[in-house]
């Protein structure tokens, strides 16, 4: 069962002792309400890996769409969020091995353009590090380039890009350690 990842487990797990503490405050439980709640967890599961299926192939479908040269390899992407002044921006963070693209998938309100991309050569990035944005309760990676632009991104695991870009930063010329 593919579709059942960690969060699913969490929300079934969840969903199954909540039912079970509400039974256990009116003093009724029997086998059969433990069986039902057990199965509404269950239930639960499946849903939110039902919905986790379709979350993926949307965001595989989105990164497709983004044109690559034809010796740019993609390394990972992840969900992201451009942050820039008091605003943030959901859309993608794809590391190649030549450069670090981000890509809206926001609809502005504002602007007749429905997305923006973002492009920055590895060989530009001149400063990198991991911070912590409190009032996003998130953490994010921020970066400047060559010409003093500075770039704020939310994501996940922001220790492991910072590595996967220095590595890269460091192989970009020639990249030996991603061929085709």
């Amino acid at each position: 069962m593919k579709f059942i990842n960690r969060n699913s487990l969490f929300f079934g797990f969840f969903v199954a002792i909540m039912l079970l503490i509400g039974h256990f405050i009116k003093h009724s439980v029997t086998s059969k309400i433990i069986i039902i709640d057990l199965s509404l967890g269950f239930l639960g599961t499946v849903i939110v890996g039902f919905i986790e299926i379709y979350r993926q192939k949307k965001l595989r479908l989105f990164i497709d769409s983004i044109n690559l040269d034809k010796d740019e390899l993609k390394i990972f992407s992840d969900d992201s969020s451009h942050l820039y002044s008091f605003r943030s921006i959901k859309g993608v963070l794809i590391l190649t091995n030549k450069r670090l693209i981000y890509k809206s998938n926001y609809k502005s309100m504002n602007s007749k353009k429905a997305d923006y991309e973002i492009a920055i050569k590895l060989n530009d990035i001149t400063d990198l590090k991991s911070t912590y944005v409190i009032n996003d309760l998130t953490y994010c990676i921020v970066l400047k380039d060559k010409d003093f632009n500075s770039y704020k991104f939310a994501i996940s695991k922001p220790h492991k890009w910072i590595d996967e870009i220095e590595i890269n930063k460091k192989n970009t010329p020639h990249n030996t350690r991603y061929s085709q």
